[in-house]
């Protein structure tokens, strides 16, 4: 057993879940139990918001000791909420009125629900499509906490909606219907020294595994690292070791080569 690690972090798209096939990678997530059981922490680490993940139901079939969503925009640890960057109430008012004159659709995220911003659309049924996931109902926004906002139409949209909403923001498409609009710059790596600092841990006592570019961040604040096989090559390159892909276990794989099960 590696003494060193006490504590890992896992993506979920094409880490855990397998978009080929609709469903997760069972046998890697025994594996990731066997390492609670270990005594080492587990947090999953994504991009989805809260419900999002709560909508594809590996929280029925996982319970981690803590969650991060939103790139880093929330953070549990177990079920209370222990770091949350709020997007101002004015901003998300902004974005939603613009977008919507252009009848785009915004899912606004709050701490664990999240809704449309007008009905649903051909653009949004072509990003759900991708995602497998139920569209969110349609509520007007009245000024709850907002952990998220995601812009769901194609790139000729693109130029003209930055010049509108806002030159500082942060405009990420990472989809070719879906876009994260981000007030503040949140990134996994952030997340991922606020939690160490939470559970009195250092960057050589933790180990990420995922397979996206959002994923690197986690790498840079931790010792260990694991690409997934099938992941982007930057990625590969950015890891201390390249796990087999998801079809072959590869969080697994990952866990057994750096001896936490």
């Amino acid at each position: 057993m590696n003494s060193d690690i006490k504590i890992i972090f896992v993506d979920i798209d094409w880490t855990l879940l397998d978009h080929c096939v609709h469903d997760f990678d069972y046998v890697s997530i025994e594996g990731l139990k066997k390492a609670q059981e270990n005594g080492i922490l587990v947090y999953l680490n994504t991009a989805r918001p809260y419900e999002s993940v709560n909508q594809i139901e590996i929280l029925k079939k996982f319970t981690p000791d803590g969650l991060v969503c939103t790139n880093g925009g929330l953070i549990f640890h177990n079920d209370k909420v222990i770091m949350k960057n709020i997007i101002p109430s004015d901003f998300v008012s902004k974005v939603l009125e613009i977008c919507n004159k252009k009848h785009l659709e915004v899912e606004y995220g709050t701490i664990k629900d999240r809704y449309f911003s007008v009905p649903s659309n051909k653009y949004v049924i072509k990003y759900f499509q991708t995602f497998n996931e139920k569209p969110c109902p349609v509520k007007e926004y009245t000024g709850e906490e907002v952990t998220s906002l995601l812009l769901m139409c194609p790139k000729r949209f693109d130029k003209r909606l930055l010049n509108r909403i806002s030159k500082e923001l942060d405009y990420f498409r990472f989809h070719p219907y879906g876009v994260d609009i981000r007030y503040i710059r949140n990134d996994k790596g952030k997340a991922i020294d606020f939690v160490l600092k939470y559970h009195n841990l250092c960057y050589d006592s933790a180990l990420s595994i995922g397979d996206d570019m959002q994923d690197i961040f986690m790498f840079q604040k931790t010792k260990y690292s694991a690409a997934m096989g099938n992941g982007l090559e930057e990625v590969k390159k950015a890891a201390t070791y390249i796990a087999k892909p998801i079809s072959e276990n590869g969080v697994l794989d990952a866990l057994k080569h750096f001896k936490v099960i």
